[in-house]
C-alpha cells in the first residue's frame, strides 16, 4: 500500500476574463511581472512534492507514475476546491462563519460552471489545441479521452438547444475530479527538465 502524496490544490478559475484583464492592469500594474515569480515557485513546489513522494514510498519513479492520476499516491494527484467540501464529511452546522462562506462560495462557483448539468466534467473542457494538450492526450487512457470528446460533442448539441440533462444525470462534485490535468503538468515538467528548469525566467515586462 503506497502512501498518499501531497495533493496540488487547483483554484477555480472563472468569470469574465476580459474585464479581469483590464482591471488587473489598472489596479495592479505589476501583476503579470510578479506572476512569473509565482510560476517559478509552483515549478519548485511540484518538484519538491515529487521528491517527497519518492522518499515516502521508497519506490522507483516509474512505479508511481504508472498509477492512475486519481490515485492518492500519484505525485501529480490534483484536487479541485469542491472536493474538500465532501472529502472531510464534516457537519455543515459546525462550520465557522468563514467556513460557511467558503462552502457557499465554492458551491456557487461549481453551480455557475453549468457544464455539469450536461454530464460534462471540468477536465473534459481541455481542448486539443497546443502541442502540450496533444501530448497529454497520448498519455491519458484512451478510453477516457474518447468519452470526454463524446461528452463535449453531446453537450454542444444540447447547449445550442438550451436542453439540460435530467437532474439524476448531473455530475456530482464528488465525481468531478481531475483526470486529465495531471498529464498536462507531467508534459510541462518534462519539457522544463529537457530544455531548462528555469527557461524563460529572465523575461521581463
Amino acid at each position: 500500500m503506497l502512501r498518499s502524496s501531497q495533493k496540488q490544490a487547483m483554484p477555480h478559475m472563472g468569470g469574465p476574463v476580459g474585464a479581469r484583464y483590464f482591471l488587473a492592469h489598472f489596479f495592479y500594474p505589476t501583476m503579470y511581472r510578479e506572476y512569473l515569480s509565482l510560476q517559478q515557485a509552483r515549478k519548485v513546489e511540484r518538484h519538491l512534492r515529487l521528491q517527497g513522494a519518492l522518499k515516502a514510498n521508497k519506490v522507483d519513479i516509474r512505479t508511481l507514475l504508472a498509477l492512475p492520476v486519481t490515485d492518492h499516491a500519484h505525485p501529480y494527484k490534483m484536487e479541485f476546491p469542491w472536493e474538500r467540501l465532501y472529502a472531510t464529511g464534516a457537519d455543515p452546522r459546525g462550520l465557522t462563519g468563514y467556513g460557511k462562506w467558503y462552502k457557499t462560495k465554492t458551491e456557487a462557483c461549481y453551480d455557475a460552471f453549468q457544464y455539469h448539468k450536461w454530464g460534462v466534467y471540468v477536465d473534459d473542457n481541455v481542448g486539443a489545441r497546443g502541442w502540450w494538450n496533444r501530448a497529454a492526450r497520448t498519455r491519458a487512457p484512451r478510453e477516457q479521452v474518447i468519452h470526454a470528446d463524446r461528452r463535449i460533442l453531446r453537450m454542444r448539441w444540447a447547449k445550442d438547444r438550451y436542453i439540460y440533462d435530467e437532474k439524476n444525470k448531473w455530475v456530482h462534485p464528488v465525481d468531478n475530479t481531475p483526470f486529465f490535468g495531471p498529464y498536462l503538468l507531467m508534459v510541462a515538467d518534462e519539457w522544463e527538465e529537457k530544455w531548462g528548469f528555469f527557461a524563460g525566467g529572465e523575461v521581463e515586462y
